[in-house]
């Protein structure tokens, strides 16, 4: 056999091998368009003392066999913001998630597990009420510090996260505009 042809039947048979590799262990293909997880509405604009709710989306789950459950840790600048409570988001996410607040450390972690086999498109998975606190002029940033989605088969959906100031969240105390 000649040298070419060697190297074409090597390299053609390394190809076969990766791509059943990587089908066997559920690997996505290349092109597919990762979810996008992001806070809505945003950017937000509180004056002191106010409450408002903010949902936590996961959008573009085409593509994927269906986010069945998540977990994610939220930060925040705790002399500016507090966390009041966390809701469930749409179904099947609609159950209250497990979380745990820490207004003192300023972030909250929120982890749910979805009824039936999963969610493809968009989907308001949760919500938060929050309020613009008094004693500090500022600004804070809502910010994702982790994010796990899972699919049916407990795999990991790898998110995509929006950047800043996407999901800025800006508190502001007198009747000027906000900068």
């Amino acid at each position: 056999m000649s040298l070419k042809l060697r190297y074409f039947v090597w390299m053609a048979l390394t190809v076969s091998l990766v791509s059943l590799a990587g089908f066997a262990i559920g690997l996505r293909p290349v092109n597919a368009a990762e979810p996008v997880v992001e806070l809505d509405p945003s950017p937000l604009h509180l004056a002191a003392g106010i409450s408002t709710d903010v949902d936590i989306w996961v959008r573009g789950l085409d593509g994927v066999s269906g986010l069945t459950s998540y977990s994610l840790t939220l930060e925040f600048a705790p002399d500016v913001l507090t966390i009041n409570g966390v809701e469930g988001g749409d179904s099947p996410f609609d159950a209250i998630p497990d979380f745990n607040i820490d207004n003192s450390a300023g972030n909250v972690s929120i982890t749910a597990v979805g009824s039936g086999s999963g969610i493809i498109g968009d989907q308001r998975i949760a919500r938060l009420n929050l309020t613009a606190l008094e004693k500090l002029q500022g600004k804070s940033f809502l910010k994702f510090a982790t994010v796990d989605l899972n699919d049916i088969d407990g795999s990991q959906i790898p998110p995509q996260l929006r950047e800043m100031p996407r999901w800025r969240l800006v508190t502001q105390w007198s009747e000027s505009s906000p900068e």
